[in-house]
């Protein structure tokens, strides 16, 4: 069982929320499946609201009409696994990206958005990423990071030409590198994992994850698993990071992993690849 919750907050500053985010819960056979997304424009105000928009409803109809569907049509023939979801999600930003740069050039316009999803199904999730939008898994052992920076100042971190105390500080933290719609081509990343009863996943913009740590997300973490609870510990982790400066757009959205229960005895579940791709 999923248990869900989303907040979306403007900011202290600005008056276009240029974030969007997704949360859909549904059947695939017998078993439930779920998908998180946040999305963050990029270009002028009136753009990057465009681009967020448009990406979150077409990953909703993805989701419904493919992504669950095929699920359910691979629970039932034992047919389908998350990596299957993956070559699926794929597409999807093939076509959607290839779809925003031609109306962005038609229009001479710079219009894009960042974007962090993840699927879950039968007890695992593929999680699909493009920007500096994050995943986390939250859990006993504390937050897990399930995506990697798509920025200039990852890259500069990555290669050793910058410590991690001088990218938090960094001017450029803001320079993506990818951004759906914003360039002609574009390569997602994409990652695996299983998610175990009483995990909770989270993805959020950069509005929030710029100023809080795994100190903080251990409030997610520790939060009853009702949908009241995990509003209340998305609200409280935004109010701090405006509290510590935070003018941006700020979006969460959350699952906590129930007992992923189905009809019957035994509980169908869905190949977890190990590893990761891009």
């Amino acid at each position: 069982m999923l248990t869900v919750a989303a907040r979306t907050f403007v900011g202290s500053v600005k008056t276009v929320n240029q974030d969007a985010y997704c949360v859909l819960v549904g059947q695939a056979g017998p078993q439930e499946v779920g998908l998180l997304a946040v999305c963050d424009g990029v270009g002028g105000l009136s753009s990057g609201e465009l681009a967020s928009s448009v990406a979150v409803r077409e990953l909703s109809r993805w989701f419904e009409d493919g992504v669950a569907r095929g699920l359910a049509d691979g629970v039932s023939t034992g047919g389908l696994a998350l990596s299957d979801v993956q070559r699926m999600w794929a597409g999807y930003f093939e076509g959607l990206n290839g779809r925003m740069w031609a109306y962005s050039q038609s229009l001479n316009v710079r219009m894009g958005t960042t974007f962090t999803g993840a699927v879950l199904a039968g007890g695992g999730f593929v999680v699909g990423h493009v920007g500096d939008c994050r995943a986390y898994r939250l859990g006993p052992e504390g937050a897990e990071l399930l995506t990697r920076d798509q920025t200039l100042v990852q890259r500069e971190l990555d290669a050793g030409r910058i410590s991690a105390e001088q990218a938090r500080r960094h001017p450029w933290a803001s320079v993506i590198l990818q951004a759906l719609g914003a360039q002609e081509t574009i390569a997602p990343a994409f990652s695996f994992g299983e998610a175990l009863p009483g995990d909770t996943l989270l993805i959020c913009s950069d509005g929030l994850h710029r100023r809080l740590d795994e100190v903080d997300f251990a409030l997610l973490a520790e939060a009853e698993g009702t949908e009241e609870a995990l509003l209340d510990a998305l609200d409280t982790l935004i109010a701090r990071a405006i509290d510590r400066g935070e003018k941006d757009n700020i979006t969460a959205v959350c699952a906590r992993i129930g007992g992923l229960l189905v009809d019957g005895d035994d509980e169908p579940t869905l190949a977890v690849p190990s590893g990761g791709g891009e």
